[in-house]
């Protein structure tokens, strides 16, 4: 359940290096966004005047997804 986020800079990087890889993230990630073959898990969606109820939700840590809060 828990996620573990990598990260790194790019500064040591080419420019060349850079574009190819910003070139893939679009060909590959946001083009699967846009053609909507990935998407969120939304558990929930709560109104943020039940930000309280919601945040209890995730205290239980029973959860699979996202819970939303709409303004």
């Amino acid at each position: 359940k828990r996620t573990e986020i990598k990260f790194s800079t790019l500064r040591s990087q080419s420019d060349t290096y850079k574009e190819n890889l910003v070139s893939r993230f679009d060909s590959e990630v946001l083009a699967a966004i846009r053609a909507k073959s990935v998407q969120p898990v939304i558990s929930e969606v709560f109104d943020i005047k039940d930000a309280r109820q919601a945040h209890e939700l995730l205290e239980k840590d029973q959860i699979v997804g996202k819970i939303v809060l709409s303004f």
